[in-house]
């Protein structure tokens, strides 16, 4: 189960994803560092969105955590609040190379939803060679910063992102 997979996960794993999964629950990745998942075949992980979860469709980081995801794609991410595929809070680190964001959305119900794929609080995110399609939520439809710092070094879309506080390192691709 997915819970389980969240127990697993510990400092200095190397997660390799050799096919597609489907994701029927939010992994939780906590106080866990030098944690890397990647794909060597471009594996896609996909939600159906069969569960709900308010912050975090897919993963949820926190805690002083270091997680990088390398060559994987992310379909169909959900949250009710904030973060369509990953909330990162809690002065956590992530890094996304090579990784595609498609259909990823913040938004249920009324009021301000955030970051379509990415949301990203008081935490560090570096982004290369990154993508981000068909995304949306109401403020940031590809990425929220509420404070921590974002470094782009190919693949951002300064549209997609919402920034009302924090610090964002260029080269941003317009």
């Amino acid at each position: 189960t997915f819970s389980a997979l969240s127990d697993s996960i510990c400092t200095n794993a190397q997660i390799d994803v050799v096919s597609d999964i489907t994701f029927t629950a939010v992994i939780t990745i906590s106080g866990k560092t030098n944690v890397k998942i990647s794909s060597s075949t471009g594996a896609v992980l996909t939600s159906d969105r069969s569960f709900s979860n308010n912050n975090g469709g897919m993963f949820y980081i926190d805690s002083s955590s270091n997680v990088t995801f390398t060559g994987l794609g992310f379909t169909s991410g959900s949250a009710s609040y904030q973060g369509g595929c990953l909330y990162v809070t809690g002065s956590s680190t992530v890094k996304t190379e090579n990784v595609d964001f498609t259909s990823c959305y913040a938004s249920s119900g009324y009021g301000n939803r955030r970051g379509g794929a990415m949301y990203v609080s008081s935490s560090t995110v570096t982004v290369s060679s990154t993508s981000f399609t068909s995304c949306s939520a109401t403020l940031g439809n590809d990425m929220y910063l509420s404070g921590g710092s974002l470094t782009c070094t190919a693949g951002c879309n300064e549209a997609g992102m919402y920034m009302p506080s924090g610090n964002c390192t260029s080269p941003v691709a317009a």
